[in-house]
């Protein structure tokens, strides 16, 4: 495991640096010619009116790439991303709700690290976290909640929640048994000691990591802890490296 998380570090720090930290140039003016010209490709011309849209589409994005070109004083090529325009493009210009945000967002923050220790707060986390949000919205002073509502990502959150409900289809189908059965049969032959340990390691991170590649990391890895805690139970193996191997795993993986 830190043989890999030392590769990983050199691979991201030196090979894909400048990757990372330089892009190429785009104006917002061909952003929105980019944007534009998908536009017209998804237009299909089945009728008369839909042809004349697209043309008429494709004449705007000649006359914007006309403009651009006239207009254009910046050097084309590669140059370093600028934190410091994005600061001034993104400041915070309503303080007493971004106090009243953070104010709620801590108190939410907080009663999750307390929840597992204080059995008075009979709430589970989904409830606290729809609290917290329905906390925010009545003492933030918005009226038009539709407006809010309509910037929520609802694709997002039916994409993640439909990967908890095959996560769950898939420990219903013992899938997950399977897999922690196998594994441990696998273990169970190498003779006790430190030479177990590494290979229960090596073998659990390669098989968080594969399986992880194939779905999402975070409810995998949330299906899979008692399964680890299970092995490391029945093997008479340390919990704390079985887990870091899961961990490490389901980041390479995911």
């Amino acid at each position: 495991a830190l043989c890999c998380l030392i590769t990983t570090l050199f691979f991201i720090k030196w090979y894909c640096h400048k990757d990372l930290t330089i892009r190429e140039y785009k104006s917002a003016a061909l952003k929105e010619i980019e944007i534009w010209k998908r536009t017209a490709i998804r237009i299909q011309t089945f009728s008369e009116e839909e042809k004349i849209v697209k043309d008429k589409l494709l004449e705007h994005i000649e006359g914007l790439e006309t403009e651009a070109q006239q207009t254009s004083s910046l050097p084309e090529g590669e140059m370093n991303i600028d934190i410091k325009e994005l600061e001034e493009r993104y400041v915070i210009t309503d303080f007493p709700l971004f106090g009243k945000c953070v104010l709620v967002l801590g108190t939410v923050v907080i009663l999750f690290f307390l929840h597992p220790f204080v059995p008075a707060i009979e709430l589970t986390l989904p409830w606290i976290a729809i609290i917290g949000a329905m906390a925010l919205l009545t003492i933030s002073g918005i009226a038009d909640f539709q407006e809010v509502i309509e910037k929520v990502e609802m694709g997002t959150l039916l994409f993640f929640g439909g990967l908890f409900v095959m996560i769950r289809c898939v420990e219903e189908m013992e899938v997950m048994d399977f897999i922690a059965r196998h594994t441990a049969d696998a273990i169970s032959v190498v003779p006790e000691g430190r030479a177990r340990l590494a290979v229960s390691v090596i073998l659990v991170m390669w098989v968080c990591a594969i399986v992880s590649a194939l779905i999402d990391n975070i409810p995998f890895t949330q299906a899979m802890l008692p399964i680890v805690i299970r092995l490391a139970r029945g093997l008479g193996l340390p919990l704390g490296p079985l887990l870091w191997s899961l961990a490490f795993g389901a980041c390479l993986g995911g």
